[in-house]
This record gives structure tokens, sequence and C-alpha cells, in this order.
């Protein structure tokens, strides 16, 4: 279970309480929905079971990061152990309840998440 973070754009409403993505795949290089979800989970404050929690962490590639490792392809045989598990968004009135504030504390020191090859990389912006 995750909680509903003001930051993230889950939109309960019209998406439900699952955290999940659509697949896709390609056609002669056109991207085609596969009419098949696949769960996201994220490393933002949530309520794990103790064996999954600690199944994953032993499954994550170190180098990488943890949070992507769950749906982006760089991690195949973690995606494939979380895909038979769902994540709960705890969101009571479909509305975030907390927010994140190491996004505000990165703002006030001019510092930016920059992603690349699914390893996260703090630096100053310009």
């Amino acid at each position: 279970m995750s909680f509903h973070t003001a930051d993230q754009n889950w939109d309960i409403r019209r998406k439900g309480h699952f955290h999940q993505r659509n697949e896709y795949g390609r056609l002669l290089g056109i991207k085609i929905p596969l009419f098949r979800t696949f769960p996201k989970f994220t490393t933002s404050p949530s309520i794990l079971r103790g064996t999954f929690a600690r199944r994953c962490a032993e499954m994550m590639d170190l180098s990488r990061d943890p949070e992507k490792q769950f749906y982006s392809g760089v991690n195949p045989a973690l995606e494939g152990y979380v895909a038979g598990y769902r994540n709960y968004i705890f969101s009571p009135e479909r509305k975030p309840v907390i927010r994140d504030m190491g996004r505000e504390w990165r703002e006030q020191r001019n510092i930016r998440k920059v992603i690349a090859n699914a390893t996260s990389i703090w630096e100053k912006a310009s």
C-alpha cells in the first residue's frame, strides 16, 4: 500500500486505487496498446509485507534507482516477481494524504533529479 502523495500524478477518480501502468508493444515502429497492465510500486512512503520487501531487496541492482527497477525494463527478474502483486494507493477521499518535503528541499537548494539509464543522479541546476 502506498500513500497518495501530493507530488504524484495519480488520478484516483479515473484510474482507481491500484497503481498500475498499461503495457505497450511496437508494430512497425508504432506504439500499440496490448490491453494488459502491470503493477507499479514506489519507494515513496508505503507499507509493505516484510517477506515481499526482503525478496525485492535481494533482487535489486544496487547501481540503479530502486523504484525504476520495478517497472522500467532494467530488472526483468524483479518485474516478474512483483507482477503477481498489486499496489493499493491509500487515498480515502481520492486526494493526497501526504506531501514529499524532499522536493521542496531540493528546489530551495537548486538541485534537480536527472534519470539516465534507470539511475537517479542529483545535480546542481544551471
